[in-house]
């Protein structure tokens, strides 16, 4: 819209009685036209005494308004005024709101300093921000350009407004945590701090009511150094007692020192005292996949210690001047090796990026040879022995490598991927044991005892996650077992298969198919209870007590046909035929779509693809070194630490695009809104 030329100015005639800013029942005597745009926000008021004032229209602030006071006053007014700022006539604010019917609707946006608040705690909890950042001059400049109606406030209340926001979404938490018919997973990870403080992370994981993985973190709590197996099981079992998940819990996950062996022996004795852990707790272990490998890797590393050093001074060496850089270049254009990584040095703690870095060295191992005959002052390289076996140790790294991204997805994966990459890797060492490179067998032996340990106590709770993938089922297992054990395989797999059956049962399977070490005349002897271990079937009780003689004379005569037999849920899931394999397939949303046909099996699977096979996401995956309290919060007190660091688990937003404006979505928070601005 063009602006006009000119300006009517209101003068208003203003008893002794007239309000400064009320000039809407004064007297408004229309003068000639001013050609000052000012006037577009001030009105021009008369007082008795006839003294003239200017009344800003957005703040009611006077001013001196005569003709012989000029205009400059006002004008420099206006970029000051915060009405005028946050209130822009040709601009308006709309908030998107949802109705009962999931309906969205425009509605005027109200600044809420309350809710701006909130959102600002949530901000420093979510980001890990120090409290001071509230007091920086350049944070009051911000938010006071973005509304000037917001008042900073300072780092003592931000800490407070943490505690009890974190008190308010724990509550909450609890609450929802204590309607879910799921059991629970749990992993313990231990932090360090600056102040001689361990903390104790313990995690929840569990698949919710909409067949979604979840994981939070329930508690974080201040250990003082050093502490025995007997504490740290008081601690975790206090965490369990105070979320009232003690009841409910199915495996737990822990690294390998030997603190937790101690922890988990006392905690399952206590838990089985009183039967509540599925198959007295034989599933209840589960060891961290990344600290076993990351164990394994180092040992590996440690024999190729001298190769790596001399990597590292060449890519020093290439790099320290631009002479040499281009020496270098030249050398990888005459042996025609053009690498689409460029070279760096690792990281000592992330074992992944060594072998990025030794992966990208031996692509470029015919230029560091080239380097050496055409540049006299390279001197420390690797020799032709140290190169190949600088090969084997990169093909044996990439093993260890890829399983562990894939065993660390940020939101945790489901248990069922774990069996064939753990596999994979028991038949990759006893490949290299029987290698004719002595170095490769010599490292073989070394790595192999603590893998067969990490094998030995978690293989039977990956198998049976596996069998509950509809892909793969019992046919995997027992493809694996055979390549692995050989003439013992099906030792193995009958363990496997009675582990899964007698599970299914303490889910309410009221029985199970005949094992091949149950015979005939045992089951004929045991009465009608058992009619479905002889024949494969479930059978529907009879009221009649009368009856059960004549269901055990069908059962000694083998005459079955008058009563009414129903396969099992797991029997007829087991026959049936293997679901087809894609990059898509969503095991979750299967045994959604299956949970009322199958409920008691889908209950048994939302269960076991909970359970976590690392303690860690994958940001922390491949690093080495002990998990550290970040120094901004080293100095709190624990209470306020457990806050920030379990509010930043259960503040976890998602971000949606709906055409093309932003929505924010809270899982568990207390707002489900968006903002949008519209010109």
């Amino acid at each position: 819209m063009s602006e006009p030329t000119s300006t009517s100015v209101a003068v208003v005639e203003a008893n002794e009685n007239t309000n400064i800013g009320d000039v809407s029942s004064s007297k408004i005597i229309h003068k000639r036209k001013r050609t000052s745009k000012v006037w577009e926000d001030f009105d021009l008021i008369t007082k008795p005494s006839g003294v003239q004032e200017a009344i800003c229209k957005h703040c009611r602030h006077a001013f001196v308004g005569g003709s012989a006071s000029g205009t400059t006053h006002l004008k420099n007014h206006l970029p000051r005024c915060k009405s005028r700022r946050f209130k822009d006539p040709l601009q308006q604010l709309l908030a998107v709101t949802k109705t009962a019917s999931e309906k969205c609707v425009l509605e005027p946006f109200k600044f809420d300093a309350q809710r701006s608040r909130l959102d600002l705690v949530r901000f420093i909890i979510s980001y890990g921000c120090p409290f001071d950042v509230v007091e920086n001059p350049f944070f009051g400049i911000f938010t006071t350009n973005l509304n000037p109606s917001f008042k900073i406030i300072s780092r003592n209340t931000i800490r407070n407004d943490c505690l009890k926001l974190y008190k308010q979404e724990k509550e909450k938490l609890y609450k929802y945590l204590d309607t879910l018919s799921c059991r629970f997973s749990i992993t313990i990870d231990m932090w360090t701090s600056t102040q001689r403080l361990s903390y104790c992370a313990v995690t929840v994981h569990y698949i919710n009511n909409a067949w979604q993985l979840n994981h939070k973190i329930i508690a974080f709590t201040a250990m003082r150094s050093p502490y025995d197996g007997k504490t740290l099981c008081r601690v975790i079992m206090d965490v369990a007692l105070d979320w009232n998940i003690d009841k409910k819990l199915f495996s737990i996950t822990t690294d390998t020192i030997s603190n937790n062996d101690v922890m988990v022996k006392e905690l399952k004795k206590h838990l089985n005292d009183r039967s509540l852990l599925p198959l007295c707790g034989d599933l209840f272990h589960i060891h961290c996949s990344s600290h076993i490998f990351n164990f394994i890797v180092q040992d590996v590393l440690g024999e190729v210690s001298e190769l790596l050093y001399k990597i590292r001074e060449s890519v020093k060496y290439v790099k320290s001047s631009q002479l040499r850089e281009q020496k270098f270049e030249n050398a990888k254009n005459q042996v025609k090796i053009f690498p689409k990584k460029e070279m760096f040095i690792d990281t000592a703690y992330r074992w992944n990026s060594t072998y990025e870095m030794l992966d990208c060295a031996l692509e470029m191992k015919e230029a560091f040879c080239r380097l050496k005959d055409i540049d006299h002052d390279y001197h420390i390289y690797p020799s032709e022995e140290e190169w190949k076996i600088g090969s084997i140790i990169r093909d044996c790294l990439k093993i260890f490598y890829n399983t562990t991204n894939k065993f660390s997805g940020r939101r945790y994966p489901t248990a069922n991927i774990f069996f064939t990459n753990v596999c994979t890797i028991n038949l990759k060492l006893q490949e290299w044991g029987r290698s004719g490179h002595p170095f490769l067998r010599s490292m073989a032996f070394k790595i192999k005892e603590k893998f067969d340990k990490y094998w030995e106590d978690n293989n039977l709770v990956l198998a049976i996650a596996i069998v509950l993938d509809p892909r793969f089922k019992m046919q995997i297992v027992e493809y694996y077992y055979n390549k692995i054990y050989g003439f013992e395989a099906d030792k193995y797999i009958s363990r496997v298969r009675t582990a899964i059956f007698d599970l299914y049962m303490e889910y309410g399977g009221e029985l199970r198919d005949l094992l091949p070490s149950q015979s005939q005349a045992s089951l004929a002897e045991s009465g009608s209870s058992n009619l479905s271990l002889r024949f494969g079937f479930e059978v529907e009780a009879s009221d009649n007590e009368e009856l059960a003689d004549f269901d055990k004379w069908c059962i000694d005569s083998g005459i079955a046909s008058n009563i009414a037999l129903t396969k099992s849920e797991l029997d007829v899931y087991l026959e049936e035929n293997l679901f087809p394999r894609s990059k898509d397939f969503d095991i979750l949303g299967y045994w959604k779509l299956y949970h009322l046909k199958r409920p008691k099996l889908s209950a048994m699977a939302r269960d076991i693809l909970a359970i976590p096979a690392t303690t860690i996401a994958s940001e922390e995956a491949f690093n080495t070194s002990a998990r550290a309290i970040h120094k901004y919060h080293t100095c709190l007190r624990p209470e306020v630490i457990e806050a920030l660091m379990c509010g930043q688990s259960w503040l976890e937003p998602t971000i949606k695009t709906i055409d093309g404006e932003m929505e924010i979505h809270e899982e568990g928070g207390c707002y489900f809104d968006s903002v949008i601005q519209t010109n």
